[in-house]
């Protein structure tokens, strides 16, 4: 799980020692999905990632109102986070 939970935030900016919401949150699904029975660190990753709209290659994906809209909504999180 520390393999996944490492590449999930690398892939999502996330300072894994920082204990921000948005990085609980990661950790959390991560421990969910391993619950369930996923251990493999690949699929743990993916699957989270997925589920913040992600894809493997880092795009932005899966967004129900749209790619722009969550481009937006993504650099006002940025913001409000410095």
């Amino acid at each position: 799980m520390h393999k996944a939970f490492d590449a999930a935030c690398a892939r999502l900016e996330l300072s894994t020692g920082t204990g921000d919401r948005l990085t609980e949150l990661v950790a959390s699904r991560i421990i969910e999905l391993a619950m369930d029975g996923e251990w493999n660190a690949e699929r743990l990753t993916a699957r989270t990632l997925a589920e913040f709209g992600i894809g493997n290659d880092g795009s932005l994906t899966g967004y129900r109102w749209g790619v722009e809209r969550k481009k937006r909504l993504l650099a006002m999180e940025g913001n409000s986070a410095h």
